[in-house]
């Protein structure tokens, strides 16, 4: 088929193939599929006639595979020497009436598409494996988003057209033309707030005394040795942590261990010896950099080391994700509050895995930036290539602004907690008069 070229699709349901030939040199690329209503019954290419999403939903790729009517599935991609496919499923005759195309998109990462050779759509009969509809997109140069092909009902049926339109600002233009309000430039950073205290609070486990309000912590500046204080109070007793935080409505499943309603999990992990930590706590550019190497090193990346008080004592907060072992897709991410001494540490931890649908926070602020500004050096060694160590990258969509956006990423609930624990914790009297902890 030619450009703008079209025909009638007389099957039910189709395989949509994106291929292209990979090779030194040659950026991936990503298939997916966008569902848009409104229009004026399927005139036009997709990049007009008001066609719009209805919402994230309606946006199919490999970490939402399924849309919500189980019309439009993601298969995957596949390789057979040096071609490479990614496919969807489209069962036309479960699309929502309100759906009046199925745009067939194509992104790239790591380059633009005119350094992709071979990129072509084929439509298949999902029943016979009979090709219906093969277009070549043999002009690209400078785009990093194509909508190859568009699948759109006309006269009681469907038919598909070759569209070949490419947008040279990625998926954010792309987002654009179907209707999505993408922002010039993300927000400005600003640390989200930590929970105020509540006015009387619970009394906590395990002890049982009673305890004073919780001070809101201090603002990030690098914390020296810790001041005098009051006693709060606090005397362990025998099998007791000198450490604890408000377990109010949580479930406590093992030793020191609690776990909240969304299955996200908490710990207190009391260390008697000198904590394993590459640098004092006043030194955060060294500390930040030896951790965003041991993790890289580990596969993972550190997200946030700042500052932090657990009870009036100087405390390093840090996060850290790690891909969700066993999981094709996914992210866990993992937080510790450390309050170091010169003999022994009190460590807060709390997990929170990616559960069902994934990569949406990262999907839509690409969308919203533009692929060209999503991926970004590491805040902690910006001059090492940390990937090229086997660190997971760093992107945009880990800052903290994007939070109330995504209120239930997991990233989002692991900010909440630590905020939650800096809050509440209580350390014992006689271990907040130990020697301080100057490194190493």
């Amino acid at each position: 088929m030619s450009k703008g070229a079209n025909l009638a699709v007389a099957a039910g349901s189709v395989r949509v193939v994106v291929g292209w030939q990979a090779g030194a040199g040659v950026p991936d690329a990503d298939c997916s599929a966008l569902l848009l209503a409104g229009g004026a019954g399927g005139a036009g290419g997709s990049g007009g006639s008001g066609f719009t999403v209805r919402g994230d939903h309606d946006f199919v790729f490999y970490n939402q595979p399924t849309h919500p009517s189980g019309a439009v599935r993601h298969e995957g991609k596949r390789r057979a020497g040096a071609g490479v496919t990614d496919t969807l499923l489209v069962n036309l005759s479960a699309v929502e009436p309100a759906v009046g195309k199925v745009a067939i998109v194509a992104s790239s990462d790591g380059g633009t598409f005119g350094r992709v050779p071979g990129l072509h759509v084929r439509v298949l009969d999902s029943g016979s494996g009979a090709e219906l509809a093969r277009f070549d997109s043999g002009d690209a140069t400078t785009e990093t988003a194509f909508v190859l092909g568009e699948l759109y009902r006309r006269d009681g049926g469907w038919k598909f057209r070759a569209v070949g339109q490419g947008f040279d600002n990625g998926l954010a233009g792309l987002a654009t033309t179907f209707g999505v309000s993408v922002d010039d430039a993300p927000p400005p950073p600003t640390p989200a707030p930590p929970p105020a205290p509540p006015a009387a609070p619970p009394s906590p486990a395990p002890p049982q005394q009673p305890q004073p309000p919780a001070p809101q912590p201090a603002p990030p500046v690098a914390p020296r040795d810790a001041p005098a204080r009051r006693s709060n109070g606090y005397v362990p007793g025998p099998g007791q942590p000198f450490a604890y935080f408000d377990t109010a409505g949580m479930e406590n499943v093992a030793e020191l261990t609690w776990r909240d309603g969304n299955g996200d999990v908490m710990q207190i992990v009391p260390v008697t010896q000198v904590p394993d930590l590459p640098a004092p706590l006043h030194d955060l550019a060294a500390m930040g950099r030896g951790l965003a190497l041991t993790y890289a090193r580990s596969g993972g990346a550190l997200v946030e080391c700042r500052p932090a008080q657990l009870d009036g004592l100087p405390a390093v907060r840090q996060i850290l994700k790690m891909k969700f072992p066993g999981q094709a897709h996914g992210l866990v991410f993992s937080g510790v509050l450390i309050a170091p001494k010169a003999t022994g540490a009190v460590i807060f931890k709390a997990q929170c895995p990616e559960y069902g649908t994934t990569g949406m926070r990262e999907s839509m602020v690409m969308v919203q930036v533009g692929p060209e500004s999503f991926f970004v050096p590491s805040p902690f060694a910006p001059d090492v290539d940390l990937q090229a160590m086997g660190a997971l990258p760093s992107n945009v969509a880990d800052r903290p602004e994007y939070d109330q956006r995504f209120p239930q990423h997991p990233l989002s609930r692991l900010r909440r907690l630590l905020a939650h624990i800096e809050a509440t914790a209580r350390i014992s009297d006689a271990f907040w008069h130990l020697p301080p902890f100057a490194g190493r």
